[in-house]
């Protein structure tokens, strides 16, 4: 970030830059609240590291995932048995169910899961797996720990 430019005008050349249907969806999240989420994640340390449950492992491997019948393709940042966190400059709610589809090594076809977006920060879309499939989270489980 750059000190010198005061961040409301920041901002606004970021948004002045966004396709017209990012600055819509932000205005949204803006209005329904489900951007406070994102207030959490912006210090360089997370605070809820120390709550996660399942160990994460950088991994950069690219995803296909579908919000709201869209379709989008970004890259895992890292992955745990819990869930990935999405690189990506698309805004979506807190809450908002996400389709994924992403290859893991070992594996013969993708991983299709289902998750749920759990936080959002400036970087991306920290995202929890649902667990409807406990087989599919078990399997995932031994091939993260195997990375």
């Amino acid at each position: 970030m750059n000190s010198t430019i005061p961040v409301v005008e920041q901002l606004i050349n970021k948004i002045k830059m966004m396709h017209p249907e990012q600055q819509q969806r932000l205005l949204e999240m803006i209005d329904d609240g489900s951007l406070v989420a994102a207030e959490e994640e912006i210090p360089s340390s997370d605070p809820q590291e120390g709550q996660r449950q399942h160990a994460r492992k950088s991994y950069f491997m690219s995803v296909d995932y579908a919000v709201k019948d869209r379709c989008f393709r970004d890259f895992i940042k890292d992955i745990s048995a819990g869930g990935v966190f999405i690189e990506t400059h698309h805004l979506f709610p807190v809450g908002e169910t996400i389709s994924l589809s992403f290859m893991v090594p070992n594996y013969p076809v993708p991983v299709k899961i289902t998750g749920r977006i759990a936080r959002v920060s400036p970087a991306g879309l920290g995202i929890e797996f649902i667990k409807d499939n406990e087989e599919l989270i078990r399997e995932l489980k031994m091939i993260i720990n195997s990375l």
